[in-house]
C-alpha cells in the first residue's frame, strides 16, 4: 500500500481532541526558537511568544492573537497532513484538471481517469482511498476543492471543531508543523510534560523514588528526552576505561563531574556481573542509547551529599539548573527523592533603556551584588553570565568551530567540527527573537581579560548613539541566519545590537593593570563607582561583622578595614584602588573565623598590598613573611595581636563579649 486511510487518521485526531482539556499551556524555549527559525525561513509572518499566548504579525501588519493550545492541537495533525500531501501529489501527477476535480466531487469519474489511476495505484485499498479522496470530501473531513492551495484548511478546522473565521491560523500552524518533523517532535515532548503536570501553581513533582541512583537514572532519561542529547551532553569527553579487564568508553562531563564516568559505552550488551568491579555494581543494568550506542549504561556510583567527589547530587543539580534555566531540581523530602519543576512566577523581564555599565571599585564593595539586584526579579533565561580571565579569548566569547567526538555507524569515535555559540551569540539571538523582554549579558571582572582581543570588532556595537553594523565571520553569520533568517534585521546588514539587550560588567580597581583598556573601549561604557560604606547603620550588614581571635579577643570588621584602608589610601605607591571592601569576606553569620581572616585578608594585604613596601608604609614589621602566620591558631593569632597593638589600629581590639556592635 502507498496511501494511508485518511478517515482513520481523522478519527484518531478526533479522539485526541476529546481527551485534550484545553487548560493554559507553556511552550519550551527550545520549541519557541525552532518555530521562530522555521517561520523566518518559510514565511513573511513574525511571531512573539508570551507566557500562555502568541502574537503573529502578518506581512500586511495585521495582528493575530491566539492561545498556546493551538500549537498542541496543530501537532495532532502531523500524520494526517503528511498523508494528505501524498494524495495531493497524485492529483498533480495524474494531471487532473480543475473541471474534472469539481465533477469528481459529485461522484463522477470518467473511465480514462479511472484507468490512469489504476495503472499507478494497483493495490485495491489504495485505489479505493484515492477515489474517496476526490469524490467524497466528508471521508477526509474536507470542504474546499482540491484545486485550491488551501484545500487542507477545512479539514483541520472541522476536525479541531473550531470556528473558521477566528481560528483559521490554526491551520497555518498545522501546515508548518507537518513540514518540519523537529517541530512536531518538540511539541510532542512539551505535550507529554503538559499531560503529566498537576494544575498546582507550586512546584510540580515530575519523578520520585526512594533510591538516589534510581531517581538520577530516571531524571537523566527525562532530560535527554525533554532537552535533547546535544544540550545535556554539551562539551562531553570520552576516555578509555576498564571494569576488571574489560575495556569500554567512559563518557564524562568535566564541567559538572570532573573526570568521573557518567555513562559507560560498551561494544555489546552487559549483564549485571559484567557491570561489577570487585563485586560492586558500577552501572545500572538497564541499557540506554547514548551517541548512537545502544549498549550504554548509566553509572550507579553516586553520593547524596557533596563530599568533594564529582558524582554527587549537588553537581547533578548544577547540570539540571544549567540546562533548564533553574526550572528543575532534585530535592529530598521525607526520605524520598523528587524531581520537581519549580513554579516561576515572573516570566517577564521589563523593557528598559539599553545600557552598557561597568560597576567598579575596590575588591569586596558589592559590585556583583549591584548586578544581582538588577536581575533578582527575572528568570535566568533572560541573561547570560560569564567571567573574564587572562586566558579568555574571542572564541570563548562569541563562539567558533570546535571538535566534538561522535560515534559513527560502526560504533567508532569520529572527530567532527561544529560551530558552538558562546555567551554573546546566545544572548544576541534571544534578544532579537524576543523583542518584548529585556535581556542582559553580565561580565564579571571585565578587566582581568584582554578586552580588545575578546570583543574584537564587536566593541564598535557598544556605541548606542550610532547605527553601527559590523560584518561577522562566515561561520557566525551562517549560525545566526539559520535561526533568524537571511532578511532579519539582526543579520541582514551585519550584526547590530538589539535595543532590548544591556551589558552589565564588574571591575576590581586593584586588578586594573592586568590588561589596560584603551580609551575607545572605555568611552562606550557608563561607569558607576561602588564606594566602601563605613556607616554603622542597620542597612549596612557588614557593620555587624566581627573577627574572633579566641574566646577572649575579637575586633569589629568595619573598624579594621577603615583603619587599614586609611593606611593604604595615604600611601603614594598604593592609593584607594588597593583598599578592602565591606564584603571582601562574607561569613555565613556575623562571625569571621581566625582561619578565614588569615587565609583571605592577611594573605591579600601581604601579597597584593604591602609586600614591597617599606616598614613605615606597611602594617607588617620588617622581616615578617606570610608563612610566619602559621600555625594559625598560635602564631597567626600572635601576629595579628601585634598588628592590632600598633598605633594604626589603636582601640580596635575588644573583649569577645563586646563584639556585637551597636548599630545605629
Amino acid at each position: 500500500m502507498i496511501l494511508n486511510d485518511l478517515n482513520f487518521l481523522a478519527k484518531q485526531i478526533e479522539e485526541k481532541n476529546k481527551t485534550y482539556d484545553f487548560r493554559e499551556s507553556l511552550l519550551s524555549e527550545e520549541f519557541k526558537l525552532e518555530f521562530q527559525s522555521y517561520l523566518n525561513s518559510n514565511s513573511r509572518d513574525k511571531i512573539e511568544f508570551e507566557n500562555y499566548t502568541s502574537i503573529v504579525t502578518t506581512s500586511k501588519g495585521l495582528k493575530i492573537i491566539f492561545p498556546n493550545q493551538w500549537f498542541y492541537i496543530a501537532s495532532f495533525f502531523y500524520d494526517f497532513l503528511n498523508s494528505l500531501w501524498i494524495y495531493k501529489d497524485f492529483v498533480i501527477d495524474f494531471k487532473i484538471s480543475d473541471e474534472v476535480i469539481k465533477n469528481a466531487r459529485g461522484g463522477s469519474i470518467d473511465d480514462s481517469l479511472k484507468n490512469n489511476i489504476k495503472k499507478v495505484l494497483t493495490d485495491e485499498d489504495d485505489y479505493a482511498f484515492f477515489k474517496n479522496f476526490i469524490t467524497d470530501y466528508d471521508w477526509w473531513y474536507g470542504s474546499k476543492t482540491l484545486d485550491r492551495g488551501d484545500f487542507y484548511v477545512s479539514s483541520v478546522l472541522n476536525l479541531a471543531k473550531v470556528v473558521n473565521v477566528s481560528h483559521s491560523y490554526l491551520a497555518d500552524i498545522a501546515y508548518y508543523i507537518s513540514k518540519e518533523k523537529k517541530l512536531a517532535d518538540l511539541l510532542n515532548k512539551d505535550y507529554e510534560v503538559f499531560l503529566n503536570k498537576t494544575e498546582k501553581l507550586n512546584d510540580n513533582i515530575l519523578i520520585e523514588d526512594k533510591k538516589l541512583r534510581v531517581i538520577l537514572f530516571k531524571t537523566f532519561n527525562y532530560i535527554l528526552n525533554i532537552y535533547s542529547e546535544d544540550v545535556v551532553l554539551q562539551n562531553y569527553e570520552l576516555k578509555e576505561a576498564k571494569i576488571e579487564d574489560r575495556v569500554y568508553n567512559g563518557l564524562t562531563l568535566p564541567k559538572y563531574f570532573g573526570f568521573e564516568t557518567l555513562v559507560g559505552l560498551f561494544d555489546k550488551t552487559q549483564n549485571l556481573d559484567e557491570l561489577k568491579s570487585s563485586g560492586t555494581p558500577r552501572f545500572i543494568e538497564e541499557k540506554i542509547n547514548i551517541l548512537g550506542n545502544q549498549n550504554s549504561y548509566f553509572t550507579s556510583q553516586w553520593n547524596g551529599v557533596d563530599n568533594g567527589r564529582g558524582l554527587s547530587l549537588e553537581n547533578f543539580n548544577r547540570l539540571l539548573s544549567d540546562i533548564s534555566n533553574g526550572k528543575i531540581e532534585i530535592v529530598k523530602n521525607d526520605n524520598i527523592y523528587k524531581l520537581v519543576e519549580k513554579h516561576i512566577s515572573n516570566q517577564r523581564s521589563s523593557l528598559t533603556k539599553p545600557e552598557n555599565i561597568i560597576y567598579y571599585g575596590s575588591p569586596g564593595t558589592g559590585k556583583s551584588h549591584k548586578v544581582n539586584e538588577k536581575l533578582k526579579s527575572i528568570d535566568k533565561k533572560f541573561y547570560e553570565r560569564i567571567t573574564f580571565h587572562p586566558e579568555f579569548d574571542n572564541s570563548g566569547f562569541i563562539g567558533g568551530y570546535r571538535p566534538t567526538s561522535e560515534l559513527n555507524v560502526k560504533g567508532e569515535n569520529e572527530i567532527k567540527y561544529k560551530f558552538i555559540p558562546q555567551a554573546f551569540t546566545n544572548i544576541y539571538k534571544k534578544a532579537w527573537i524576543d523583542s518584548k523582554n529585556q535581556y542582559y549579558l553580565v561580565i564579571e571582572e571585565i578587566n582581568r581579560g584582554n578586552c580588545a582581543e575578546i570583543f574584537g570588532d564587536i566593541f564598535q556595537l557598544l556605541d548606542r548613539t550610532n547605527d553601527y553594523n559590523i560584518s561577522p565571520s562566515n561561520e557566525l553569520r551562517e549560525h545566526i541566519v539559520d535561526l533568524l533568517g537571511e532578511n532579519h534585521e539582526g543579520i541582514k546588514n551585519g550584526l547590530k545590537l538589539p535595543t532590548n539587550l544591556s551589558l552589565l560588567a564588574t571591575m576590581n580597581t586593584s586588578d586594573q593593570s592586568l590588561f589596560p583598556m584603551d580609551s575607545a573601549f572605555k568611552r562606550r561604557w557608563d561607569w558607576e563607582y561602588i564606594p566602601i560604606n563605613y556607616d554603622k547603620k542597620e542597612t549596612n550588614k557588614s557593620a555587624s561583622y566581627f573577627v574572633k581571635l579566641d574566646e577572649t579577643n575579637s575586633f569589629n570588621w568595619l573598624d579594621f578595614i577603615k583603619a587599614v584602608n586609611y593606611k593604604i589610601k595615604h600611601n603614594r605607591n598604593l592609593g584607594p584602588d588597593k583598599c578592602i571592601g565591606n564584603y571582601f569576606i562574607k561569613p555565613e553569620g556575623n562571625e569571621i573565623s581566625l582561619k578565614e581572616f588569615v587565609n583571605k585578608t592577611v594573605f591579600y594585604l601581604w601579597n597584593d598590598v604591602f609586600k614591597d613596601e617599606d616598614q613605615a608604609d606597611s602594617i607588617f614589621k620588617e622581616g615578617v613573611h606570610y608563612e610566619d602566620f602559621f600555625p594559625i591558631e598560635t602564631e597567626g593569632k600572635k601576629m595579628i595581636l601585634e598588628i592590632l597593638e600598633s598605633n594604626d589600629f589603636k582601640g580596635i581590639l575588644a573583649p569577645s563579649e563586646n563584639n556585637a556592635q551597636e548599630i545605629k
